[in-house]
């Protein structure tokens, strides 16, 4: 008897483990029968978050009704604003407001746009931007378009001639 089969019978308890035949140890046939499980499991429970997301979403787009539509009028937002994505806004800046909430303060101003990391990095974009448009343009002038992709925080510049746009 090994020491781990030792220490489990001593104690009475299993991890679990006991059972487990690697991959490694088991036929070809075996191992495509469990990837091919694995991967009909996976698509499915990428199915279900796809579907999930897209009911979220639905939901958040709908028209607000009852007490919350009542609020969000009374906040002041027009008609075709008032949302249920308008209305978690309009609690998250009463949250703000009431209990002075940072974390909401947070998330209001990242969903708008305003995060100071973001606008440092959009500006540090434009400035990497134009330092390539400039340098392009002191070279030769051409009739190149300069697409900005931001990837990631990757900063990528793709540069296509003019000639080659279907314009």
């Amino acid at each position: 008897m090994s020491e781990k089969e030792k220490k489990t019978e001593k104690s009475g308890k299993r991890t679990g483990h006991e059972n487990l035949i690697p991959l490694s140890s088991r036929t070809k046939e075996e191992q495509r029968r469990i990837a091919r499980e694995g991967g009909i499991a996976s698509g499915e429970a990428r199915r279900k978050k796809k579907e999930l997301r897209e009911l979220t979403k639905d939901f958040l787009q709908q028209e607000a009704i009852g007490e919350v539509k009542a609020n969000l009028k009374r906040m002041g937002f027009d008609q075709e604003d008032m949302t249920n994505l308008a209305a978690i806004l309009g609690a998250l800046f009463m949250k703000v407001l009431k209990s002075g909430d940072l974390n909401a303060a947070r998330t209001i101003i990242e969903w708008s746009g305003m995060s100071p990391i973001q606008q440092i990095e959009e500006n540090a974009a434009m400035q990497k931007l134009q330092m390539i448009m400039g340098a392009e343009n002191d070279d030769e002038e051409d009739d190149d378009v300069v697409f900005y992709i931001p990837d990631n925080h990757r900063d990528g510049v793709i540069a296509i001639p003019e000639s080659e746009l279907n314009v």
